[in-house]
């Protein structure tokens, strides 16, 4: 019987990482690595990685890519879930951010809508969050400490004594 194993990612967004809006930059071609690591050594312990994005702009949207191309290289070994908020949450980001995130939801194997609503509501955030760490074994926090939703996120996996794996050298 196949071991299948499911990651999800919180983190911060692109303002407060060194790599900022450019997803090509050095840093966050470093963070996409990182991830890629990540998966590989997941996979050299299990048959397959599921890997769950919030799809939001910053790491989530790093997260996606890295699993996208993790899935070219292991194929039928890695498989995307974007659990997005709402269906609306492009909404108001630049055109640049909207297609990269409408073409990381087109390459997903699965999309979930956490609210099952359209339109933003602050608690659909939260919401999105503790369905990534309910549904998966490990997480993975591209976290500096500071308050917020990737905090939040953090202390509810800490109470649902979810695995964390945290990495804080890709912030400004």
């Amino acid at each position: 019987m196949a071991k299948s194993v499911t990651l999800a990612v919180t983190g911060s967004r692109p303002n407060k990482l060194k790599g900022g809006y450019d997803n090509m930059s050095s840093d966050n071609q470093r963070m996409i690595d990182f991830f890629t690591k990540t998966i590989e050594d997941t996979l050299a312990l299990n048959d397959k990685v599921h890997c769950i994005s919030g799809g939001a702009l910053g790491a989530d949207t790093l997260w996606a890519i890295a699993v996208i191309n993790c899935r070219f290289m292991y194929p039928g070994k890695v498989s995307l879930e974007m659990a997005i908020p709402f269906t609306n949450q492009d909404g108001n980001w630049p055109d640049k951010s909207k297609n990269i995130y409408r073409d990381l939801l087109a390459q997903a194997d699965k999309i979930t809508n956490v609210s099952g609503q359209d339109l933003y509501e602050p608690t659909y955030m939260q919401t999105r969050n503790e369905y990534m760490v309910d549904n998966c074994h490990g997480l993975i926090a591209i976290y500096n400490g500071t308050t917020g939703g990737t905090h939040n996120c953090v202390q509810y996996a800490k109470k649902q004594n979810k695995r964390i794996l945290v990495n804080s050298s890709f912030h400004k």
